[in-house]
């Protein structure tokens, strides 16, 4: 009999791997669908010898629906902090199963759609835009979860990041830094942390108050 747990997927086996570990790589046959308990992970690809960062996965998100079809990880899958997954066994996902357990089937549609939507998402703009929206989409995520993103580490290499963004990595830390501006990462010696989600409207009257008192600091300069 199918045991399904209260988001309306299979029991499965829990994990720990720590910062930097390997949940499995590219190409790895494998018998299980894997979803974030707690924790970042990430998918990465290699292209001509570069390591390229594909997404980011919070808690709730599966890593390659796509592995219900084909059993095979189409990318490498690391932790980008000390994270919880579950392993869920790939038997599990039938036709039969989805016909008589409709909330499985409910559960499945949800985690396939998450991943488009991660898959699509693309934001436009300058590379310091690109790169605030990058960070905040992750911040939204887990505030979508109701998860307090600020001072969780979401260091990724920023080699990762350049090849990721297609930029040289000395305007790759300017972005960086003007993230950091724009308050939604803070920058420290050892690595990037996520800033608290805001919505568009509580940013802009954030990024007017500092521009208020830098002119009230020029005028005070001047007189």
């Amino acid at each position: 009999m199918l045991q399904l747990t209260g988001d309306g997927l299979p029991s499965g086996r829990v994990h720990i791997v720590e910062k930097g570990g390997t949940v499995c790589r590219a190409g790895e046959r494998v018998e299980h669908l894997y979803t974030v308990r707690q924790g970042l992970l990430k998918s990465v690809a290699r292209d001509d010898g570069r390591t390229h960062l594909v997404s980011v996965h919070v808690p709730g998100e599966a890593l390659g629906v796509d592995v219900i079809e084909t059993r095979t990880m189409s990318t490498d899958i690391v932790a980008v902090t000390p994270t919880i997954y579950c392993s869920l066994p790939l038997a599990a996902f039938t036709a039969d199963n989805y016909e008589r357990f409709p909330h499985f089937a409910a559960a499945v549609s949800q985690l396939r759609a998450a991943e488009n939507a991660r898959r699509t998402h693309a934001a436009s703009g300058t590379l310091s835009e690109r790169v605030r929206a990058f960070f905040a989409n992750v911040s939204e995520r887990l505030a979508e979860r109701g998860l307090d993103s600020d001072g969780i580490e979401c260091d990724i290499p920023r080699e990762e990041l350049a090849h990721h963004f297609r930029c040289a990595r000395s305007a790759l830390e300017r972005a960086l830094e003007e993230a950091a501006d724009f308050g939604t990462i803070r920058l420290h010696e050892n690595g990037i942390t996520l800033s608290r989600h805001e919505s568009a409207s509580t940013q802009a009257r954030r990024r007017s108050s500092r521009r208020k008192s830098a002119a009230v600091r020029r005028i005070d300069a001047q007189i």
